[in-house]
């Protein structure tokens, strides 16, 4: 999940906008998009929210949502499963 949230940040920062910004044009509390950079997803109410943030972030930033969501996907898979 670090992964994901640093191709947010990275991103982000390398447009010049702040989090502030970006969650004011797509109205998503500015706390998820931070944990969410954080690569943090326990502040997040369930798993489609997560998954709507990604790819509206993931669209907002020019990034491809469903290899964003697929990395995400992946990230579930690992944490979830049974080794």
């Amino acid at each position: 999940m670090s992964e994901i949230g640093e191709i947010f940040k990275e991103k982000r920062e390398e447009i010049g906008i702040t989090v502030e910004e970006a969650s004011f044009d797509l109205k998503i509390d500015s706390v998820l998009l931070d944990n969410l950079e954080d690569g943090n997803d326990k502040v997040f109410k369930d798993i489609l929210e997560v998954q709507d943030v990604i790819k509206a972030y993931a669209k907002y930033l020019g990034l491809d949502p469903e290899e964003i969501l697929e990395s995400y996907q992946e990230y579930l898979f690992n944490k979830t499963s049974k080794r």
